[in-house]
């Protein structure tokens, strides 16, 4: 079960970290317009409003998939240790 398990924690590993960094660039990207749009005095209040909203949402999302990523490492490595016992016999 050793290189099956490591792969899984591999796999959650990439997963991880190219989530986060998705997630970094998305913010980063998303950051220009909402400042061109701030500096528009009549509109800055309401577009500070829609860019923590935007920023809450985009963190939402960013965390619900690294639980996914999560619960899916635990249930690959729950099953490898249900099948790896009738392989090694």
């Amino acid at each position: 079960m050793g290189q099956l398990t490591s792969l899984v924690d591999m796999v959650q590993s990439a997963i991880e970290n190219g989530a986060r960094s998705i997630e970094e660039v998305q913010r980063d990207i998303a950051k220009k317009p909402f400042e061109m749009l701030k500096s528009v005095e009549q509109i800055e209040p309401t577009v500070s409003q829609i860019e923590s909203f935007h920023d809450q949402t985009i963190g939402n999302v960013y965390d619900m998939i690294r639980k996914l990523n999560i619960e899916a490492a635990a249930i690959a490595k729950d099953l490898l240790s249900k099948i790896e016992p009738a392989d090694e016999a």
